[in-house]
Parts: C-alpha cells; structure tokens; sequence
C-alpha cells in the first residue's frame, strides 16, 4: 500500500515506533538549529545566561518533540497534510503573538489567556527566560513538565486515531 497517505505508512510496523522514526529527524533538525543559534547569540555575540544552556537545549528538544506531537495529532485528526498544513499554521502563526514572546498577554480576553496556555512556545519561553536570568530548578521542572504533556496528549491522541484508521473503524 503506497498511496501516500499518512495511515499507510504505518502499516509496515507498529504505529508509535513508525511514527518516532518519521518525526525524529525534524526534532533533531530543529534542536540543532536551536542550539547553533544559542551558541551563536552566547559564544560569538557575547550574551551571557545565568542559568544552564544545558536546561536551555533541554527545553528546545521539549519544544520540538511538543511541535512533532501537535503536527501528528493534526494530521491524524485531519486525515489531510494539506488541511493540517492549514491547521499548523494557526498554531504556528500566532505563537510568537499569544505565546508572550513578543507581546503581551496580561488583561487579555479569555480566549487569548486560554490559547497563551496551550501553545507549546509560551512554556519554552518560560523556561529559557528563567534560565537566562539564572532561577532555579522549580521554574524549569513545571515548564519541562507541561512541554511533556504534549507528546502524552497531542502524540497519544495522534497515535490512537492514526490505529483506529489503520484497523479500518
């Protein structure tokens, strides 16, 4: 069965080991990119963090492995690259915005406080500022720990739809 779609992959094996194969490459990819760009900003400009880069390139591999699980579960529940491809793009679109990155999120409506939460970005973003200005481990553990969430959640969801469309129900 080749006809491209995301279900007939995995049938060649199991589900969750096919998938962890197709989606590390891109979790590798953009770890590296994401530590090349803090050894960049730290080694070569002269920025300084007062907490652990260590941590830091911990929370960007939580952040990548967050965004494959989001990215399966969008496909899985699309059925569509295309569709999903426009569903990311919500996602994706509007991290920087509702994630407190680049604006900020205090007095927002509902909506916008309920979406600041599931983001994956706004708990990367926690993490690296708290490593940055050098708190302790606390901060990082309850960051690291909602960034798990997603591949439980998201990556679960994803995986079960994807084995109910592969035993055909």
């Amino acid at each position: 069965m080749n006809d491209g779609s995301f279900a007939a992959f995995a049938v060649r094996g199991g589900v969750a080991a096919t998938l962890a194969g197709r989606l590390s490459p891109h979790v590798i990819a953009g770890t590296f990119w994401g530590v090349a760009w803090l050894l960049w900003l730290t080694l070569a400009q002269g920025y300084r963090a007062d907490g652990s880069l260590l941590l830091i390139v911990a929370g960007q591999a939580l952040l990548f492995v967050a965004t494959a699980a989001i990215a399966l579960l969008l496909v899985a529940a699309t059925r569509s690259i295309a569709t999903a491809l426009s569903g990311a793009v919500i996602v994706a679109g509007s991290a920087l915005a509702y994630s407190g990155a680049s604006l900020p999120i205090d007095g927002a409506g509902l909506f916008a406080r309920v979406w600041h939460q599931v983001l994956p970005l706004t708990h990367y973003m926690t993490l690296q500022m708290d490593q940055v200005l050098g708190a302790s481990a606390g901060p990082f553990l309850k960051a690291a720990g909602t960034l798990l969430l997603y591949p439980l959640v998201a990556g679960g969801l994803g995986i079960i739809l994807i084995r109910r469309d592969r035993e055909g129900r």
